[in-house]
């Protein structure tokens, strides 16, 4: 297959097997033609690192400059003569930073780093990734509307105001209507958040690059993948709430049986506890839909390879995750505030939907509400979906060294052709 650098990102062939732990895949990774590569660095560096960009590699001290016997460890360095006084000696053996084409600078990344290329991917490239966030999101949002339309109401909450000492399966079954509802919603936003990821990904994959990325383009690179996306996507949704299913499905057994009281606390605690799972799975996962489109991996092999690209980093991806997430929903309640506010005064329900006195909510009010919703998630989108590919990203530079063919492709005309 012919594929120009740049227009396809770099990543492992599906005809390829899948590589072990800290190993590149064969096409994604070619021998370097330079110099040798330089030998392991700390730990859980690659064992390859980028070629030199400043010419310090060759460098020789000068005649009569005595090398240090202590001090850190010589990767490739030069050291110089140590100057009157003690300290290092400056000079231009020193290397210089990564190389940097285009939003991230091609080396392992920080969390400043992704947060601010996934800013700046949105402020280069807002047609193409617009384009698509909008589209996802009036799908998800326009479910989300009609579900808290049908499910969300006051009929069963009332009961409450006349029962001073509830049951916990009375209480359960006040907020069943809520408790589907949420459930729905975050179903429904799973769904959206790993499509978009993953078709994303191309836009951003390019961007490291320093490529520009026109909306046909994206759709017409896409279109092959979009079969398999839904399938990855509703596989992800399915294999979570499975899990969450699997426990409450003891308390909900015995609720039926007639220990009404005892199956409700059972079934809370088994939430509780299929929570913590599907969250650790979700983790586990959250580099499949990145994995799927720019390495042409199936549905499944697209999961094992998230699975494998977290092994042992599954608390720093949290981290990532948690961050980005915790700001793309920041943005989000700063945008749909006026929304809820304006909602709130036309609606026949007045402010009392904004302040959370009456769940009763008109269609008026979601309709508008909605709106918020839906430029919410188009801007907000891109960011968690730039934060994961670019966290995907920091995972194969860390493990197979990625960056070196991201060096490689960046220096590459964007019109030549490439036989993988």
């Amino acid at each position: 297959m012919t594929n120009a650098p740049g227009s396809e990102s770099p990543g492992s062939s599906s005809d390829s097997p899948e590589p072990e732990d800290g190993q590149s895949p064969a096409s994604a990774i070619p021998e370097p033609a330079g110099p040798p590569a330089a030998t392991a660095g700390p730990p859980r560096w690659a064992p390859q690192q980028p070629p030199p960009v400043s010419g310090w590699a060759n460098w020789t001290p000068p005649p009569g400059a005595q090398q240090p016997q202590d001090g850190p460890p010589r990767w490739g360095q030069g050291w110089g003569a140590t100057p009157p006084g003690g300290g290092w000696q400056q000079g231009p053996w020193i290397p210089a930073q990564a190389p940097k084409p285009g939003v991230i600078p091609l080396r392992p990344l920080r969390m400043g780093d992704m947060l601010e290329g996934a800013f700046t991917t949105l402020k280069l490239q807002w047609r193409a990734v617009l384009t698509v966030t909008f589209a996802i999101a009036l799908v998800t949002v326009s479910v989300s509307v009609v579900v808290q339309g049908l499910f969300v109401g006051d009929t069963h909450l009332k009961s409450l105001q006349d029962d001073p000492d509830p049951s916990v399966g009375e209480i359960l079954h006040s907020f069943s209507g809520t408790f589907v509802s949420l459930g729905l919603m975050s179903l429904v936003t799973i769904i959206g958040t790993v499509f978009a990821t993953g078709l994303l990904g191309l836009v951003t994959s390019r961007t490291v690059l320093g490529r520009a990325v026109r909306s046909r383009d994206l759709w017409r690179d896409a279109r092959p993948r979009l079969g398999q996306l839904l399938g990855l996507t509703l596989l992800i949704a399915v294999m979570l709430y499975g899990v969450i299913l699997v426990g409450v499905l003891p308390g909900a057994l015995i609720a039926l049986a007639g220990g009404e009281n005892g199956g409700a606390a059972l079934g809370s605690l088994g939430f509780f506890g299929g929570s913590i799972v599907a969250i650790w799975l979700w983790v586990q996962w959250s580099l499949a839909g990145p994995a799927l489109t720019l390495e042409k991996q199936g549905a499944i092999a697209a999961l094992r390879r998230s699975s494998k690209l977290v092994r042992g980093e599954w608390w720093r991806v949290l981290g990532v995750q948690f961050v980005g997430l915790l700001i793309a929903g920041v943005i989000s309640t700063l945008i749909e505030i006026p929304f809820i506010a304006i909602g709130s005064l036309v609606a026949d329900d007045g402010s009392s939907s904004l302040f959370g006195s009456d769940s009763n909510l008109s269609w008026t009010y979601l309709v508008i509400s909605g709106v918020g919703q839906l430029l919410a998630s188009t801007v907000t989108l891109p960011i968690s979906a730039g934060v994961t590919t670019l966290l995907y990203m920091d995972q194969r530079i860390r493990r197979e060294s990625l960056d070196i063919e991201l060096v490689r492709a960046a220096a590459a005309p964007a019109s030549a052709d490439n036989k993988v």
